[in-house]
């Protein structure tokens, strides 16, 4: 049998098309890789696995509505589903919705007692709701039944920092930004507490590493207009109203990052829009172009099943 053959008989089997679909994710392809969890549940509508693979998928493109209709759908069937809550809480996180986050948190709470990465999500409800000393609580569980989690503490540092105690929050920052496995986002966070503090420069250091110069200065605008008086509890608690942390979403973790990506001017204290809650540098990627998948024209890294 040709290795054409094989590949046309993998793609007309819903196995085949999840496989195809892993690959198409791992690579970034998104959109390539919803089409194919389509293709997929056409062929079986009953592929459970499919089914949360696709949801991620949604997710991970940005089509949060979408995610969550799919996994509500799920939940209707089998309401106490681990994996499907888990995927649930990082939509609500992504969707700024504190209090479906923290339900479904709460639910997974009841079989998970001890679960670090559902402390986690939690303090990230918590945070989500402006209340960043319950928040806090929640990070200080998930570190004592996690202390090698280096996203529960850099979200437990970057909770500091919005509760407007920036210099406890820059020393766990400072210390988890220098490491050689740290991520953009915890040096992100580390950025965001320097600005908060008052530390434009170090702030202004840190996100050139990532962005371009006119989103840089955006960001730094933004931070000085929140920026925290340490002496001054208003100043902390007005920062409160208007700080929007939301999700970062990382592919293959159960741990939801509080990043910087939503800190948001809102001097009312309402709801940001979709738009705004994105600091500069940070939007939405534009949805990639659907992509043919054509067995003849796949290379052996994305037809690998």
């Amino acid at each position: 049998m040709s290795d054409q053959q094989t590949v046309e008989d993998e793609l007309s089997s819903g196995d085949g098309m999840y496989r195809l679909a892993e690959n198409m994710k791992r690579n970034g392809d998104y959109v390539t890789a919803i089409r194919l969890y389509n293709q997929a549940l056409a062929i079986d509508p009953e592929y459970k696995k499919a089914q949360l693979a696709l949801a991620d998928a949604l997710l991970l493109d940005g089509k949060f509505d979408e995610s969550r209709t799919m996994l509500d759908k799920m939940l209707v069937k089998e309401p106490d589903n681990e994996e499907v809550l888990r995927e649930l809480g990082k939509v609500t996180v992504a969707q700024n919705d504190p209090a479906t986050c923290l339900k479904t948190y709460t639910a997974l709470q009841k079989n998970k007692p001890q679960d670090a990465n559902v402390f986690n999500g939690l303090g990230v409800c918590y945070d989500l709701s402006g209340q960043h000393d319950v928040a806090q609580e929640k990070y200080q569980k998930a570190m004592t039944l996690a202390p090698d989690n280096l996203n529960v503490r850099s979200n437990y540092g970057l909770s500091l920092a919005l509760g407007g105690k920036t210099k406890e929050a820059i020393d766990i920052l400072s210390k988890l930004a220098h490491r050689s496995d740290t991520t953009p986002n915890m040096r992100h966070n580390l950025a965001v507490a320097y600005g908060l503090a008052g530390e434009g420069e170090k702030a202004k250091r840190i996100f050139s590493r990532d962005l371009a110069a006119n989103d840089l200065d955006q960001n730094i605008d933004i931070l000085k207009s929140l920026q925290v008086s340490p002496s001054s509890q208003d100043d902390a608690a007005s920062h409160k109203e208007i700080a929007r942390p939301s999700s970062a979403l990382t592919q293959n973790s159960d741990t939801v990052a509080l990043p910087t990506s939503s800190i948001v001017v809102d001097k009312l204290g309402a709801q940001p829009s979709s738009d705004q809650q994105k600091l500069p540098g940070e939007k939405k990627k534009a949805e990639k172009q659907e992509k043919p998948v054509s067995p003849e024209k796949n290379d052996q890294k994305n037809t690998s099943l």
